[in-house]
């Protein structure tokens, strides 16, 4: 499925070389049958990519663990964009864009696990 947006073979083996590899393709698969446009899929595959990464840097080594890496990691990512500084609803916007594709990948691969829901 991930050869249908990503052209180069080496951003696929990277992919499957994540350790969230497969739980990325089957959501990839997931946004395909929902009807997602191509450019979510490109969008949303690379901060999975890195939310993975992020989470096995901190001793994750089970999908059950994931939920309580979100907000973590949403501080992390904003910090390194340089985006803790902006105003509040624009942070809230950016925080949104990368907490909404981990939630849905969390509740596709452990349905009715709590992914740590907070309004936004």
């Amino acid at each position: 499925m991930l050869e249908h947006y990503f052209v180069r073979p080496a951003t696929i083996d990277r992919i499957h070389s994540c350790w969230l590899g497969k739980a990325i393709e089957q959501y990839v698969a997931w946004l395909a049958e929902q009807g997602y446009a191509a450019q979510n899929v490109l969008c949303r595959v690379p901060i999975l990519v890195r939310f993975g990464e992020f989470a096995r840097r901190r001793g994750v080594s089970d999908w059950s663990e994931l939920p309580e890496h979100i907000e973590p990691f949403i501080g992390y990512w904003l910090k390194k964009q340089g985006k803790v500084d902006i105003d509040d609803p624009k942070r809230r916007t950016a925080a949104r864009t990368i907490r909404n594709p981990i939630r849905q990948l969390v509740r596709l691969i452990l349905p009715g696990i709590p992914t740590g829901d907070v309004p936004s």
